[in-house]
């Protein structure tokens, strides 16, 4: 049986908790993808994201975590949704590049809406191409955001 998954939450400064354990990811292009791997079960995320890395690592032990995130967004076939999971769980611990190349796996413009509101460690090109991802096609957000911006400056004015 499976257990449930863990209760995964930023703490009031940011840094992730889980089952409200300060939790220290830091990975980098060179990282072990085992150490990864290990995270992932003991948070036990989901079963496709889960079978996707474990199948990564058993073709080779020596993989690292760049070339998973290479690996990862070079296959057509994963679901967007691990790619939003990553940058959830990993805001600001994920090397910039690798970061980059995660954010190029999502296109649905209302994810990238939210992703662009909620992640607190974007760094201005990554803004930039989350936002042009959304830009244009939802008006309705982008109403409600430049009706926001207009009561913001009145407030700072």
């Amino acid at each position: 049986m499976t257990p449930p998954p863990a209760e995964i939450s930023p703490d009031k400064d940011g840094e992730l908790l889980i089952e409200n354990k300060r939790v220290d990811v830091t990975y980098i292009r060179d990282t072990p993808f085992l150490e990864c791997l290990e995270d992932f079960r003991r948070i036990n995320i989901c079963e496709e994201a889960l079978a996707w890395s474990e199948a990564q690592y058993e073709g080779n032990k020596k993989i690292t975590f760049g070339e998973a995130v290479d690996r990862f967004v070079a296959d057509h076939d994963i679901d967007e949704a691990i790619a939003r999971g990553m940058l959830r769980i990993y805001d600001g611990q994920l090397a910039p590049e690798i970061r980059a190349r995660v954010i190029e796996k999502i296109s649905d413009p209302m994810s990238c809406f939210r992703l662009w509101m909620n992640l607190m460690n974007l760094t201005p090109e990554e803004n930039a191409i989350l936002k042009n991802k959304f830009k244009g096609k939802l008006p309705e957000v982008e109403k409600k955001l430049a009706q926001l911006e207009a009561e913001r400056a009145v407030i700072r004015d």
